[in-house]
């Protein structure tokens, strides 16, 4: 988040046919890191994932200054996000790959490489830019999606 910004969480609520995931849940997260901490059950995928624009509350409000979450494309266009379980096609090259989510995230051509570079760069990955998706450990697959999520330098990053 920019400095200063807030992201607000208001009265959001989601259900699951008979399952209350999350019950008026209300939060103000300033700029830092935060983590969602709680039993298995507790709603933290669902949270993380009307964040990320995934799916949408039953009710309830999220914003973030001008942005609202009711236009999930302007949030899409401010938020970085590392999946649960991230893939790839295994035989497109990390270098690919982040070139195909630049694309995706709407990257100025002119920035592309600027921003490859320095996403392969915080996460390691330089060395690795020509290796093959499928051919990267756990861990390497780990920081590519890292990688990708900090494309477009977004203003909110969700892990």
């Amino acid at each position: 988040m920019s400095k200063g910004e807030v992201l607000t969480i208001e009265h959001i609520s989601k259900s699951y046919k008979r399952i209350q995931a999350l019950k008026n849940v209300q939060l103000k997260i300033e700029d830092g890191c935060y983590g969602l901490l709680g039993p298995n059950g507790a709603g933290k995928s669902t949270l993380i994932s009307i964040l990320a624009t995934l799916i949408r509350p039953d009710s309830g409000t999220v914003r973030m200054g001008e942005i609202d979450w009711n236009n999930p494309k302007a949030v899409r266009r401010i938020i970085g996000f590392v999946p649960q379980r991230f893939g790839m096609y295994p035989y497109v090259t990390v270098q690919e790959m982040l070139s195909y989510f630049a694309c995706l995230k709407d990257v100025p051509v002119r920035e592309t490489k600027k921003q490859i570079g320095r996403a392969l760069e915080l996460t390691g990955l330089t060395e690795r830019k020509d290796s093959r998706i499928g051919r990267l450990s756990g861990g390497m697959l780990r920081r590519a999606a890292i990688a990708q999520s900090l494309l477009g330098e977004p203003r909110l990053l969700l892990m």
